[in-house]
């Protein structure tokens, strides 16, 4: 009867001991597949943190050059306007006869007088141009041309 009692005990006590043992073997094992899955889902998450700060980084960068290229095209704007108010002012007369007729003068007449020593100097070299004589000749046709063509679009 002892045996029996003993092994009734000693089975029962077994399943016990065994189911708990099996029971605290699969806590663990799933407690270190959560661990594990922590830590995977953390590297994901930095992962996508870095991807997420790369990309504001980008954005911001990219912003900076927007405003940046945006305050350039304004100053060159106003410098543009600048330019052309200035060209305005610079070429309307003052309203003082000799002072106007001065200033109708002296561009035309040192116009001439550059003209003039420069065809004597071609003259001289017996009508060979060089090459500071053919990029003149160029200058001079392409600002007239240029400046009657932008008369006419005023």
């Amino acid at each position: 009867m002892f045996s029996a009692l003993l092994s009734f005990l000693g089975g029962s006590a077994f399943r016990f001991v065994i189911g708990r043992a099996t029971d605290w073997l699969e806590k663990r094992q799933e407690y270190l597949q959560e661990i594990a899955r922590i830590r995977e889902q953390e590297k994901l998450d930095a992962a996508a943190h870095e991807r997420q700060m790369a990309m504001i980084r980008l954005q911001a960068e990219l912003k900076v050059n927007e405003v940046k290229l945006a305050g350039e095209a304004a100053v060159s704007t106003a410098e543009a306007q600048a330019f052309v108010e200035a060209m305005k002012t610079a070429n309307a007369p003052i309203g003082v006869k000799w002072v106007d007729a001065w200033n109708g003068l002296i561009r035309p007449l040192c116009a001439t007088i550059s003209v003039l020593l420069w065809l004597l100097s071609i003259v001289k070299a017996a009508l060979v141009l060089t090459e500071w004589d053919k990029n003149l000749v160029a200058s001079i046709i392409g600002y007239y041309f240029a400046d009657r063509h932008i008369g006419k679009t005023k």
